[in-house]
């Protein structure tokens, strides 16, 4: 998959228009009009994209031992003030110290509500970043400086009655509703299932589903400009067992194999499993996996944060590899170069059209991680013949079952 997937997309729906959106929220109760009803009502509408944080950011609206982030937002007032319904995805949570991307401080809510925002979405990737605590934490303190969060809810009986929120601006009244496509590949907590919006609940669907029109109209740009394109592909592999492949040598560890595998690739320049980067940037509380005993599953993780290899050795979860690709080299716009022969400045040639060849490499890689899968099945369970591998296969889950009792 591309980085033209997005990870936490949302949707607002108004008046009967589909707007993709990163954020809803409100109060509980229709707010109020902040220009006089005419004969024509009229109401403006304003809807923003992620609202995160840095450590650059968390640095700048520190003022002692507090923060302050109305400094940052003040030039957003004069057009997110101005709108009489104001929407923000908040792509963080409020769950208190220690402040990274994952949680902000307190003050960014009172900032939000001082800027005119009076409805945040909390249905995205971040919802549950920090558990069900984290979340009830984050919308009690944007209730308490008049935010109203939109998408996550306290019961089931909360989701089904309030699955929209109601605003009314001038007269018109404006159904709210948000969902997120994923959870950076966290499940729902089990008995929360009702604690958000979530599109896609076999949790695999949001790393297979391509926004062809965005990748292709992009493509479509970058050929008439004489350009080419790289980008971020994803491979997913399901339904693998825990604890193969090694931990003890590089030779063993999936993660150097399957790392070995798609820089063979020709043009990939970065490969990460599950956070990749993010985890570098984030406290260990908040990166690995915490584990849990499953009446039916045995031993599973509440979320997917190590992208179901640790220690080199797959977890039972899915396995989540992302690899980025180089544009191709040769422009239909060319570069400067040098002439070998006469050592003079001249343009590189024009020797092919290609614009992208991301998705074509996906297939490559796809193909480059299973044979490394299948090596490591072979090498644990056998390669004489499928009866035998079967059978230990049958016998090793069988073990699994029992030190899950």
């Amino acid at each position: 998959m591309t980085r033209f997937l997005r990870r936490g997309a949302a949707a607002l729906l108004t008046l009967c228009l589909a707007l993709p959106l990163f954020g809803c929220s409100g109060s509980d109760t229709p707010t109020e009009s902040k220009t006089p009803r005419s004969d024509t009502a009229v109401a403006t509408l304003c809807a923003v994209g992620d609202i995160r944080i840095t450590d650059e950011l968390l640095q700048a609206a520190r003022q002692g031992g507090s923060y302050d982030f109305s400094d940052i937002l003040r030039g957003t007032t004069a057009v997110v003030g101005a709108a009489d319904v104001a929407i923000g995805n908040l792509e963080t949570t409020l769950s208190g110290e220690p402040y990274n991307d994952g949680s902000a401080p307190d003050a960014l809510a009172t900032a939000l509500r001082s800027t005119g925002f009076s409805l945040v979405q909390t249905a995205n990737s971040y919802t549950i970043q920090n558990g069900l605590s984290g979340l009830e934490r984050t919308k009690a303190i944007l209730r308490s400086a008049g935010l109203t969060p939109v998408g996550t809810y306290e019961s089931a009986e909360d989701r089904a009655q309030n699955r929209a929120v109601l605003v009314e601006a001038n007269g018109i009244r404006i159904a709210v509703v948000a969902f997120t496509k994923g959870m950076n590949g966290m499940r729902l907590p089990s008995g929360a299932e009702y604690c958000t919006n979530l599109l896609y609940t076999d949790y695999d669907s949001n790393y297979s589903r391509i926004d062809t029109d965005g990748i292709t109209a992009a493509i479509d740009a970058a050929r008439a400009a004489g350009e080419s394109l790289g980008g971020t592909f994803r491979v997913v592999a399901t339904g693998l067992l825990p604890g193969v492949g090694g931990y003890a040598t590089a030779g063993e560890r999936l993660t150097g194999r399957i790392g070995g595998a798609l820089f063979s690739i020709p043009a990939i320049k970065g490969v990460e499993f599950g956070l990749g980067f993010q985890a570098a940037r984030r406290p260990g509380s908040q990166v690995h996996d915490p584990i849990e005993l499953d009446p039916k599953a045995g031993f599973t993780r509440t979320r997917n944060n190590a992208g179901g290899l640790e220690g080199g050795m797959t977890t039972g979860m899915p396995l989540i590899v992302t690899a980025a690709m180089k544009p191709i080299p040769t422009l239909m716009t060319p570069l400067a170069t040098v002439n070998l022969d006469t050592l003079e400045p001249e343009e590189a040639s024009r020797e092919r059209s290609d614009v992208c060849a991301v998705p074509a490499c996906a297939v490559v890689a796809e193909a480059e991680v299973a044979i490394v899968l299948a090596d490591a099945y072979l090498e644990k369970f056998g390669h004489d013949n499928m009866t035998d591998i079967k059978a230990a296969v049958k016998s090793y889950r069988q073990r699994l079952r029992t030190l899950s009792r």
